[in-house]
């Protein structure tokens, strides 16, 4: 399971590194075993994916919260550890709350 885990981020990291969107509705009934991604791996996604519907790219993302271009590259990077404040501050940067629940 954690190589299937491992080829998800992957695959996310890639869909971010090339501005496509990244699906993670997580709402499909027919699966056979689900696969649990990390929460930071998820929340960055849904980051990514609100920053293609706004229309807002990485330098402006920069802009508003205050920081630097490898900054912001290691935000969207779902392989690097990122404080839930941050991803909170960046969500609100958009407009949006980040609205967590446990299933």
């Amino acid at each position: 399971m954690r190589e299937v885990v491992n080829a998800i981020e992957l695959a996310i990291r890639c869909r971010i590194a090339d501005r496509e969107v990244v699906p993670v509705s997580g709402k499909e009934k027919e699966q056979l075993t689900p696969v649990r991604v990390p929460a930071r791996v998820i929340i960055k996604a849904e980051l990514h994916n609100e920053m293609l519907a706004q229309g807002v790219r990485k330098g402006e993302l920069a802009r508003r919260l205050g920081l630097h271009m490898p900054q912001v590259d290691r935000l969207l990077n779902p392989g690097h550890s990122t404080k839930l404040d941050t991803l909170e501050q960046a969500f609100a940067s958009l407009g949006r709350a980040l609205d967590l629940s446990i299933a």
